[in-house]
């Protein structure tokens, strides 16, 4: 689907406004907003059922947005259609996938409004860090080449990487763009920063922007030392688009009140003021899928003021999985998101990668059908071979019925018994 530039721009101009309105102006805001969405939500399948009547019944969007269930990815995997507001066919859309910790895909579709929302709340925040259209933003994807839907045809200049490129390969690239700004999980942004140091590169970046997995002060201070750059820690998700975002004078991550409601919650749905709790979103710009207090599987705890004069809350602390790293033999810490292109494999249903030892590894799959077919096995050995870099491990695969739910009730699509150090 192609970008309109102009409501690109007319977006980005509220985009930058808006984390500026009082708190006042923005609440107001955030209920006009969530009116239209509960409104347009009428007629979206999923929301006629018993479950949903408390919603029609209640006084203010805000209360009647309380009044709704938590929802869950399974509920939305299981019937994802049902998501679907008639009143915005499908046709001219965006569509994005996410696995997330379940290792089974999930896809979520955006009209034209809404990804141009989604791209103009992107380049704002990254404006706020000092980008400019004449920089070079290197961005580490699973596949190189491929520019993701959200920022084609758009303003800003991308490089597009691969997290399976060699360090030195992927820095030399970079030199060659004059890439003066790199975006990609911590993780791999760490890398890239012990490799310009190991190899006496002395590249130097403008900044780097951090998403995906839990920035550590570690990893800050080694991408920041090596590269003599800001970093910016950023927390979103498919399902509702950038959701929160470091502020440059203080670092505190700003939540995007105007566009998002966040809520904690304890286990019983309750409301979580003090302490760590679920974390539960509702995005107020996607019309076509709408998704009301979704759950997104992290953990947070309530923000403190700011002082950096913005109106958007703050989140103090995201809670990220605390078993999805692989411990490569090297001593190298992997992410989960690293064997996250499993679910683009249609012969699986599921699938859970655990690793016994670092160097040995059992991925449990539920066949999509019939069982996997040995030319499918290795190439799903090759991927997760090459999410370890091609370090020395063996991969057993044991076919099961279904993957054991945790405590939580959620299904990590990596559990590392190798002990991380600290």
């Amino acid at each position: 689907m192609g970008m309109d530039i102009l409501a690109l721009l007319r977006h980005l101009a509220s985009a930058k406004g808006e984390q500026w309105m009082h708190p006042d102006g923005l609440e107001k805001l955030r209920e006009r907003r969530l009116g239209a969405l509960l409104k347009s939500s009428r007629n979206v399948p999923a929301y006629a059922g018993e479950a949903y009547c408390g919603m029609s019944a209640s006084g203010s969007p805000m209360e009647a947005l309380a009044s709704a269930p938590i929802l869950g990815k399974s509920d939305v995997r299981r019937s994802p259609a049902s998501f679907l507001n008639p009143g915005k066919p499908l046709g001219r859309h965006t569509e994005l996938t996410t696995s997330g910790s379940t290792g089974e895909p999930l896809r979520i579709y955006l009209d034209g409004q809404a990804l141009a929302y989604r791209v103009a709340q992107t380049y704002a925040v990254t404006t706020e860090f000092g980008r400019t259209p004449f920089d070079v933003m290197a961005t580490l994807y699973e596949r190189p080449s491929i520019v993701h839907p959200l920022r084609r045809g758009t303003i800003f200049r991308e490089l597009p990487l691969s997290i399976f490129d060699d360090e030195a390969e992927a820095l030399e690239r970079m030199a060659r763009s004059n890439a003066n700004i790199v975006s990609s999980f911590p993780s791999v942004i760490a890398s890239l920063a012990h490799a310009n140091l190991s190899e006496g590169r002395g590249m130097s970046l403008k900044s780097a922007y951090c998403t995906g997995e839990m920035l550590t002060p570690r990893d800050r201070r080694a991408i920041s030392s090596s590269f003599g750059c800001s970093v910016f820690d950023q927390y979103g998700l498919n399902e509702a688009g950038l959701v929160a975002w470091e502020c440059p004078e203080e670092h505190k991550l700003h939540i995007n009140s105007s566009t998002c409601i966040v809520e904690i919650i304890d286990d019983g749905g309750n409301p979580v003021t003090k302490g760590s709790g679920d974390i539960v979103v509702t995005s107020l710009i996607n019309h076509m899928m709408p998704l009301l207090r979704y759950s997104t599987g992290d953990r947070g705890r309530v923000g403190r003021d700011c002082p950096c004069g913005r109106g958007f809350p703050t989140l103090d602390k995201i809670e990220g999985r605390k078993d999805d790293l692989l411990v490569l033999p090297s001593g190298k810490l992997r992410s989960a998101s690293f064997i996250d292109s499993l679910s683009e494999k249609s012969e699986l249903r599921a699938y859970q990668l655990i690793q016994e030892s670092a160097s040995h590894l059992v991925l449990k799959y539920v066949p999509n059908g019939r069982d996997i077919s040995m030319a499918a096995r290795k190439e799903i050995e090759a991927i997760i071979l090459r999410g370890c870099l091609g370090e020395s491990v063996s991969i057993d695969f044991e076919k099961v019925d279904s993957i054991k739910r945790g405590r939580t009730g959620k299904i990590a699509t990596v559990i590392s018994r190798e002990r991380v150090k600290p």
